[in-house]
């Protein structure tokens, strides 16, 4: 059917073959090297309709994780480099999309940015930049967002002046501008070199505003997505030493504290994360301690997720280095608490809370 004359047909088929796509076993099935040739073929059909269908399905095919390495090894990513630049919004829209998703593969993002840095740099900030689309705007922001976990372009986007538009985009009130600018620059700071340069823009700033949302059955799904980029970036931003100081300045302890409760898992791995960190320094960890973080720290040891678990003891060992914590962690049931904690099946949780007892006594 996707070969059929009648591009009404060829658009069913491939509408049918995208949603096919979004199962994981259909993935496996449609993802095959003659399908992804014809794709490549109806990409370029006369129909712009055949063209948006045949892009829409590629875009579906590649958020699946197992089909990110043989569609960039089939030449997908070059492809939608090439139809991003099109003047039809709708391919535009889709080829980006898709190349967002292939560049969630850290080998896919890594080459993209081997092949041609500048090119793609450039294109994708004009296209952000000078898009009325919006939905075009927001996936050429997450392709990005994607490519800045590589370090070659994170740094082309320092020296290369970008990060003043990224910051922009990340400080507006549009959630489809502003999240994708916002988890550029949170990937941005996954690299050391680049935290200082990003902490300059008030990188620590925009994460504290972004994080404070309220949690609750209520609350706008992209506010509570803006906690979870929020918490990404003051968890990389943290893990310098620098930084840390300047940290408790702009008011990111107390924000960190709040979302250590948040309904989110991978907030709260990024609050446990960061608190680890913003404890190393001992004014730091004085005022979290006076600020409440010594029972969402207990509770976080227990949790059962053995990422949170191991940042929390590692927090609360960071704490207990003054006396003054000590005697606070003793004041609030830890000693109970830590008794508990010898039971865990996390080897890293016994290790630590035994250590903590001794240091305690």
């Amino acid at each position: 059917w996707t070969s059929s004359k009648d591009p009404g047909v060829t658009r069913g088929a491939l509408e049918a073959l995208g949603a096919l796509a979004l199962d994981d076993n259909g993935s496996k099935l449609v993802c095959n090297d003659d399908f992804m040739r014809q794709l490549q073929a109806l990409a370029k059909a006369k129909d712009k309709s055949v063209c948006r269908a045949a892009m829409a399905t590629l875009s579906q095919m590649a958020a699946a994780d197992e089909n990110q390495g043989p569609m960039a090894a089939a030449g997908m990513m070059e492809m939608c480099v090439s139809l991003a630049k099109t003047k039809d919004l709708g391919v535009a829209r889709w080829s980006l999309q898709a190349l967002s998703n292939l560049a969630l593969n850290n080998d896919n993002a890594q080459k993209l940015v081997d092949q041609d840095l500048d090119a793609v740099c450039k294109m994708l900030f004009e296209i952000a930049t000078k898009s009325d689309d919006t939905n075009v705007e927001k996936y050429a922001l997450f392709c990005i967002a994607r490519l800045c976990t590589v370090l070659k372009f994170a740094d082309k986007c320092a020296t290369g002046n970008k990060f003043p538009v990224l910051f922009k985009a990340a400080n507006d009130n549009i959630a489809s501008r502003k999240m994708p600018a916002a988890l550029a620059i949170a990937n941005a700071a996954d690299h050391k070199d680049m935290r200082i340069k990003l902490v300059k823009h008030k990188a620590l700033q925009l994460f504290c505003e972004m994080a404070r949302v309220t949690s609750g059955e209520k609350t706008r799904a992209d506010m509570l997505e803006y906690q979870r980029i929020a918490s990404l970036g003051l968890s990389k931003l943290c893990a310098t030493y620098q930084i840390r100081d300047l940290a408790a300045k702009v008011g990111a302890l107390e924000v960190v504290i709040d979302m250590m409760t948040s309904p989110l898992q991978d907030v709260r791995r990024s609050a446990a994360v960061a608190t680890s960190e913003l404890t190393l320094h001992e004014d730091n960890a004085r005022k979290m301690c006076m600020a409440g973080v010594i029972k969402p720290l207990l509770d976080m040891a227990r949790s059962g997720d053995r990422f949170q678990e191991n940042d929390a003891i590692q927090a609360l060992s960071n704490l207990a280095i003054s006396e003054e914590n000590q005697k606070q962690l003793l004041k609030e049931g830890g000693q109970h608490a830590l008794k508990y904690l010898e039971l865990s099946t996390n080897p890293t949780v016994v290790k630590l809370s035994k250590k903590l007892q001794t240091r305690m006594r």
